[in-house]
């Protein structure tokens, strides 16, 4: 599956008439005795989620998600995730839809799945992506990003690209965004001047070999998946130095088109047609591509740094709570008493759920939500993009809604006390 490449020649009119008919007005219901965030206020608009979030959940970037480049995916069996633990070793697990448990994906009997020779093991493992009855699995070390091709039991391992025969210049040691999505396998190598600056160059490759080789992109990192379209972030399309913006990208042509320059200090999902973004007022704004102008949507009420998911379901907003990595290196910060808590609304703006955890949490605590399917949210807590705890779909509504242990296979996930 490759990036669709549809906006290609579409004027800023049509841009703003997709706009237009993917937003509906609307009052705010809400659930008899349900209590929210002080000061959440009523929405203006109600986004069409089937218009907005592509409900496609195969083959794409989640950019929902908080993972390493592209380490989940979700296909008809289960789902993949490739986890990196305390000890910088990278393993592939799989869990089948409905299950509790992850394995290693190795079904070598003779293998105690535990180093190098564990057909799960891959080496700077950073994502995993399906693409035409396969697994790409991406991996990154100094100055240079493989790509290989499994069958969905982790068999038959072989490589298919390595970035090492690349001649980018004298000093571009650094590799970032080694990742498959989309059809795409894409990477940049950095190197770093003497005046600190940083300069990049990115690549890509075709997952059906049709390129016949790596080929140079517009200088961008972090690929977003809006279904079938890829975004890029590059630099501002108005050349303001340190700020940046979001491009379309088509890689059957290599074209990139401008979509959008990105609000500071904000999280949020950024579509072909519009993007929804939270800042630290706890308002969520709608930005209009065609003139660039945002108009306020939904107050939630809270306060600070926090994290806004666009998932094709809900809503999720959740909380950074300082970790005790930072408050050891940033005294200033006070420590807070206040439970990792995810919010949960639906597409008309409605809490449904306030879902504390009651497990321990090391990562940030808004970068819990690592994984989602049709019937689940998944959530790391001890290490980044590492899934310990599951959350049932059918619960949130209910008012009882419970955080459920995944059975992990021997993973490093913490440091010894």
């Amino acid at each position: 599956m490759k990036c669709d490449g549809f906006w290609k020649g579409v004027g800023m009119l049509s841009l703003a008439l997709g706009l237009t008919l993917s937003l509906l007005g609307c009052e705010q219901s809400r659930r008899n005795g349900e209590t929210e965030p002080e000061g959440t206020a009523e929405p203006q608009v109600q986004a069409d989620s089937a218009c907005f979030v592509p409900q496609e959940r195969t083959g794409i970037r989640e950019q929902y998600l908080a993972t390493l480049q592209n380490s989940f995916e979700c296909t008809d069996t289960g789902v993949y995730f490739m986890c990196q633990d305390i000890k910088g070793n990278s393993f592939l697990l799989y869990g089948d839809h409905g299950s509790d448990t992850l394995v290693k994906l190795c079904g070598r009997p003779d293998c105690y799945h535990t180093g190098g020779e564990c057909n799960a093991y891959f080496d700077g493992g950073t994502s995993v992506c399906y693409y035409d009855g396969y697994l790409y699995v991406t991996t990154a070390g100094v100055g240079s990003v493989k790509l290989f091709r499994v069958n969905l039991d982790g068999s038959d391992r072989m490589e298919v690209m390595n970035s090492s025969g690349l001649d980018p210049g004298p000093g571009y040691t650094g590799t970032e965004d080694a990742m498959a999505w989309g059809g795409v396998f894409s990477f940049s190598l950095f190197k770093v001047n003497k005046d600190g600056s940083e300069e990049r160059k990115s690549y890509y490759y075709l997952l059906d070999g049709s390129m016949g080789g790596i080929r140079e992109r517009m200088p961008g990192i972090g690929g977003k998946s809006d279904g079938k379209q890829c975004i890029i972030c590059g630099e501002e399309h108005s050349g303001v130095l340190g700020k940046t913006s979001f491009y379309l990208w088509e890689p059957d042509t290599n074209e990139t088109n401008f979509l959008v320059d990105i609000p500071n200090l904000c999280t949020g999902y950024w579509g072909a047609r519009t993007s929804y973004y939270m800042q630290e007022d706890g308002v969520i704004y709608q930005q209009n591509y065609a003139d660039g102008s945002s108009q306020a949507v939904f107050d939630t009420g809270l306060k600070g740094e926090c994290r806004l998911s666009c998932t094709p379901d809900y809503i999720v907003i959740s909380e950074h709570l300082p970790t005790e990595s930072e408050l050891a290196e940033e005294p200033e910060l006070e420590a807070t008493s206040k439970v990792p808590t995810l919010y949960i609304y639906s597409w008309d703006f409605e809490l449904l759920e306030k879902v504390e955890m009651p497990h321990p949490v090391k990562i940030r605590t808004d970068d819990m939500l690592c994984g989602e399917t049709e019937d689940r949210l998944i959530l790391a807590a001890q290490l980044f993009g590492v899934p310990e705890y599951y959350i049932e779909k059918s619960d949130i509504g209910t008012g009882n809604v419970e955080i459920h242990p995944y059975q992990l296979p021997d993973l490093d996930l913490a440091e010894e006390d």
